[in-house]
């Protein structure tokens, strides 16, 4: 039996930068990711959706990909989603590829010595 699905990490984090509410101007943020990703017996193989929202910690508003501009969209993309939260979700796929190459070397010396 395979057990394999999809599953979510929420970040939730301020954020400070260039990036503006289009109502107010201000540059102080409440910001919330979400990293969707592919798991197989628990273990995650790659991601495949990052959105994010931003809420404007004076006004209230809530921003998207649609009312932030692009500079500053990628500005908190970049600041909430780090190589480093990503590449974890996104290493299940290398280790079974890994797994699998080893296990048909090791398939095809056994044949070669018999």
């Amino acid at each position: 039996m395979i057990i394999w699905g999809f599953k979510k990490r929420i970040y939730d984090q301020t954020f400070s930068g260039t990036a503006e509410c289009p109502s107010c101007r201000q540059r102080d943020f409440r910001v919330q990711g979400v990293l969707r990703y592919v798991h197989l017996f628990w273990i995650p193989l790659f991601s495949f959706s990052k959105k994010l929202t931003a809420e404007c910690l004076k006004c209230g508003s809530v921003s998207g990909k649609k009312e932030l501009n692009d500079a500053g969209y990628s500005e908190i993309r970049k600041e909430l989603f780090p190589l480093k939260r990503t590449l974890g979700k996104n290493f299940g796929i290398l280790t079974a590829a890994l797994v699998f190459i080893l296990f048909g070397l090791m398939v095809l010396v056994v044949a070669v010595i018999s």
